[in-house]
């Protein structure tokens, strides 16, 4: 077995591991959505998903930093999204 092979072997053993997890965080995300919108209080908070950010960066070596930071705004991207169509408002 070459290296690539065994790396890329490696890298999906962490996705099966992650996806649910994605999965699991999407589902509490739709939870404050309705809470939200039950509320009517602003999909959008941004203080709160740069902290959020900050915090998901500061957990992992410093190389990956800026790239963590960046994947968890995508994924809040993705939650404001599935948020706002709860509400029928679709971006």
């Amino acid at each position: 077995m070459d290296e690539l092979h065994t790396l890329r072997e490696e890298i999906d053993r962490i996705d099966r591991e992650l996806a649910p997890l994605l999965a699991r965080r999407m589902a509490v995300t739709d939870a404050v959505g309705e809470y939200k919108a039950a509320r009517a209080l602003p999909v959008t908070q941004r203080e709160r998903e740069e902290q959020v950010a900050r915090g998901a960066a500061e957990r992992v070596a410093a190389p990956y930093r800026a790239d963590v930071a960046a994947l968890y705004r995508e994924i809040m991207a993705v939650s404001r999204r599935r948020q706002e169509a709860l509400r029928g408002n679709d971006e």
